[in-house]
């Protein structure tokens, strides 16, 4: 408990970014995962804010907090540019 699987998911592409020991193949697949991770947990913000929308309660999730999925996740342009480089 209190490790989300795209957390380890991250600190093993990052530990392998200095080596290159993945294929660009496999460097592919991580993205593609990643960003289906970020897809899922976005749907779940979205879906609490509108929890909340529909309780007259204030978003939960706020512009800044969908912006930083992608960093957390490591597929931010920059670093899907740098893991290919």
């Amino acid at each position: 408990p209190g490790r989300r699987p795209e957390a380890i998911m991250y600190r093993s592409i990052s530990a392998t970014q200095g080596n290159n020991a993945m294929t660009d193949e496999q460097k592919a697949a991580y993205v593609t995962a990643a960003a289906a991770c970020a897809n899922a947990r976005m749907s779940g913000m979205i879906a609490e804010n509108n929890i909340a929308a529909m309780a007259g309660e204030t978003p939960k999730y706020r512009l800044a907090d969908f912006e930083e999925v992608p960093l957390q996740l490591g597929i931010t342009i920059n670093q899907v540019l740098a893991l290919f480089k």
